[in-house]
Formats: C-alpha cells, structure tokens, sequence
C-alpha cells in the first residue's frame, strides 16, 4: 500500500503500529535544558493561538502528519473570528517504511509521548499557522511541547508503556491522550498539564 493509498484509506492507519518515545520526565528535562526556554514554556507562550476544540471528522494522512479537522470551540487567546470555525490541525505522525512494513513514527510535539487526537473528544491546543507553502488551505500546527495538545477537561488519560521507542497498535491507543514510562512520569506529566491550564486561565 503507497502513501496515497493510506491518504485514500484513513481507516489503515488504525491498524498500524504506532513509534512513540514513551513520555520520561528526566529526558524531557534534560531535552528541555539542551534547547533552552523555548522547549518548554516559551513554545507555548509564542503560539499563534490557544484554542478549545472539538475533533469532528476523521483524519487523513498528507505531508508527513496527520491533517485532523477540528472545530474551534473557544478561542482563549487569539483571532476571536475563528470562534466556531472548522480548521486544519496538523498532527506530527510520519508513516515511514522498513524493510517493507509502515509504521506510524511520533515527531515534535508528539515525540514526547502524545497520542493523535481523538474524534469526538475536546482539546485545549496551542497552535501555530503552518506556512503557506507547506500546507494546503488554512491550517495549523502544534506548539513544541508535551502540553501543547491537552483534553479539554483537565484530566489526561496516561498509561504506563515501559522502555523507548516500542511499537503499539495505533487502535490499542483510541482511549489513550500520553504514554507515559513509568507511573511516576504519569504523576509529573499530570501535575504538569494542571499547571499549564491554570497559568493559562483555561480550566
């Protein structure tokens, strides 16, 4: 099967194996001091827009991402007139091929243990506009930061997936928003998400 075919067949995707890098807070850590502010609350401080929102419909494949339609369900910072819109959200999924298998491979801002987004479920998303000349139409993507995409109710599903870079159907994870290396790295990833909402005057 191409890449086009994928494209063509959305519902493939959910029998792919899925690449995450299981969420460690001492490597976000240690990625967050490498890089600078900028890996952690300076992402989320620059983002274009902060957005409540509700997936509607399924995504597609293109570009190297996942393109999930979203309707904006509140605008917390930004253009106001995207109030009740439906945008293009691109979700940072590769599907890339080794010895003639696909597999779907986390990148930016997933590559701390996201998952894709949900239909039907809410999200609080910090989001930038994608260049013109990469997307199609008026899209969007996530800011670099594990707490960049958060269900809007303030309370993440996490589970424990121990070692990096293990394989996991992309189905197996429909009730899943991280995946976390330990418990304890669920606990910090929790108080983190609670921490973000309430500077960010979302809950």
């Amino acid at each position: 099967m191409s890449h086009g075919d994928v494209s063509n067949h959305p519902e493939e995707l959910d029998r792919m194996e899925y690449q995450v890098a299981s969420f460690s807070q001492k490597q976000f850590e240690l990625y967050a001091e490498g890089v600078g502010d900028f890996g952690t609350k300076q992402a989320l401080k620059d983002a274009d827009i902060v957005v409540r929102v509700k997936k509607e419909g399924v995504s597609t494949y293109r570009y190297k991402a996942f393109v999930t339609p979203v309707r904006v369900v509140e605008v917390l910072r930004g253009d106001a007139q995207l109030q009740d819109l439906m945008i293009d959200v691109y979700e940072p999924v590769s599907l890339n091929e080794w010895d003639g298998v696909k597999i779907l491979l986390a990148a930016d801002a997933y590559q701390f243990g996201s998952t894709p987004m949900h239909e039907n479920e809410e999200y609080v998303l910090f989001l930038n506009r994608a260049p013109s000349n990469r997307v199609v139409g008026d899209a969007w993507t996530i800011a670099l930061s594990p707490y960049a995409k958060m269900p809007a109710d303030g309370d993440p599903v996490c589970i424990v997936h121990a070692g990096v870079e293990a394989n996991m159907i992309l189905r197996d994870l429909s009730d899943a928003d991280l995946i976390a290396e330990s418990a304890a790295d669920a606990e910090a990833y929790l108080a983190g998400s609670k921490d973000v909402l309430e500077s960010s005057a979302i809950e």
